[in-house]
């Protein structure tokens, strides 16, 4: 633990708020969000606020799933259904009993005692900091930022890269136990709006009441959003993928998996299928298949590095 009341240089705050997250770079997601906040901030000097990240990159990256993600698909894909779920608790137990608390090194978490209010983009940073520090007088918010709670959207993921089911009814509630009870252990939620929230929890009535208590109180709703900007990129864009004009283009960009609605977008290209008029584009990457070559109507792109990123 770490005690700010033992250390003279943190017992002062500083009256400023700082955006944690463990990394910033260009792109979707909190690490994105922040990117473009940290660089519109740092014109402005007179802001209240700072971005701060362990690591800060400059370059795109699409998302991989780490060498422990890829142990874990491989240890379930050959179990049935109920079994992976058994499986998946155990692993995720033992993952907790033996992880380290600290999420980032040490001089970055200290370096947080400083602030009067932190804003934490992610779930891991965030639980590490509340296990380590104790700050008297400082407000600890977080700010989800996946369209569904993150317990659902973590077993849907693993179902998309092992590409098959696993039973989420002996799962789901234990993860949502431990998710609710560290929305609960913060002074507060921060939400671009209260019905950004409204996915969280569907389907478990306890937990979901829970978080309606929560919210009625400590939601911290903060607009989120840039003034509209005319750009020659989406006509140079639809130039190549539509050249001769002819054809209205259904446009996806983002993470292939159902927390952000691609399933229901490949619905959507397999029910026109015989629009000539239609022409379905996508780009992005994730664990759902756009099997793009099934479908003339449908142009696959992948994940984009260049002139339209």
């Amino acid at each position: 633990m770490i005690d700010a009341t033992n250390d003279e240089q943190h017992t002062a705050l500083n009256g400023r708020v700082a955006h944690v997250v463990s990394l910033i770079r260009p792109g979707g997601g909190p690490s994105g969000y922040l990117y473009n906040l940290a660089s519109i901030s740092e014109r402005h000097p007179e802001r209240n606020f700072d971005i701060l990240a362990v690591t800060r990159s400059d370059q795109r990256s699409k998302w991989q799933p780490s060498e422990r993600f890829g142990t874990i698909i491989r240890l379930l894909r050959p179990l049935s259904p109920s079994l992976r779920s058994v499986a998946l608790m155990s692993i995720q137990f033992w993952i907790a009993k033996r992880s380290k608390p600290a999420h980032a090194n040490l001089g970055f978490m200290k370096s947080l005692q400083a602030y009067s209010c932190l804003v934490f983009h992610e779930r891991g940073l965030a639980e590490s900091y509340m296990q380590m520090s104790s700050v008297p007088g400082q407000k600890v918010f977080v700010m989800p930022h996946a369209p569904t709670d993150l317990s659902l959207e973590s077993l849907e993921d693993y179902e998309n890269y092992l590409g098959a089911r696993i039973n989420k009814r002996l799962l789901l509630h234990r993860m949502r136990e431990e998710e609710i009870d560290f929305y609960e252990g913060a002074d507060g939620i921060v939400a671009p709006s209260r019905y950004s929230l409204d996915s969280y929890f569907i389907g478990d009535d306890e937990i979901r009441s829970r978080f309606d208590h929560m919210l009625i109180n400590r939601l911290h709703t903060v607009i989120t959003g840039v003034p509209g900007k005319e750009s020659t990129r989406s006509e140079e864009y639809r130039s190549k993928v539509n050249p001769h004009g002819k054809r209205y283009v259904v446009g996806y960009f983002g993470r292939y998996n159902e927390q952000k609605g691609f399933d229901l977008y490949l619905e959507v290209v397999g029910r026109m299928q015989n629009r000539s008029d239609i022409q379905f584009v996508c780009a992005g990457g994730g664990g759902l298949q756009s099997h793009s070559g099934d479908a003339d109507n449908l142009i696959d792109l992948g994940w984009i590095f260049g002139e339209y990123t």
